[in-house]
């Protein structure tokens, strides 16, 4: 892997969507290495605990392409945690609701793989990917336009 700075290391391999992988990492306390998950990972096959999987972003057509975004200063901000709400199902049909009362953005909480067995104070796992319990990489896209349709 190429050091890119700032404890950012890259590294490319031929594959495919969907195709599943791990890190190898070497200590001296692992002369075999230990495989372990992308933190940066779009995607994690089976949750924390499985393989990353590679997703390509490109795959999926947005409905709005053209949409560009608000200006900050017109963002009325709605934090919240998806869970709690009852998942992406429930939050488009609060969707409306949540349009007039003034919500111009939505910003959703935990967007971390998390261990099933968490309680209380989850410890996120991998930043990046969408809770699988909660939504594909997919279906959050899908969903993500709905907002966009609502106002």
């Amino acid at each position: 892997m190429a050091d890119q700075g700032e404890g950012r290391f890259v590294a490319e391999a031929p594959c495919g969507h969907g195709a599943c992988y791990r890190y190898r990492v070497f200590t001296a306390g692992e002369p075999d290495g230990l495989a372990v998950p992308d933190p940066a990972a779009r995607s994690q096959a089976g949750g924390i605990e499985g393989p990353s999987r590679v997703i390509d972003a490109e795959r999926y057509a947005w409905r709005h392409p053209d949409w560009t975004g608000r200006p900050w200063h017109e963002t009325v901000l709605y934090e919240l945690h998806l869970g709690a709400l009852g998942g992406l199902e429930e939050l488009r049909r609060q969707l409306p609701r949540l349009a007039a009362l003034g919500i111009t953005a939505i910003e959703l909480m935990p967007v971390a793989e998390f261990p099933a067995r968490a309680t209380g104070a989850m410890t996120a796992c991998c930043p990046m990917p969408w809770p699988m319990p909660t939504a594909s990489p997919r279906r959050s896209r899908r969903w993500s336009t709905r907002p966009t349709a609502t106002g």
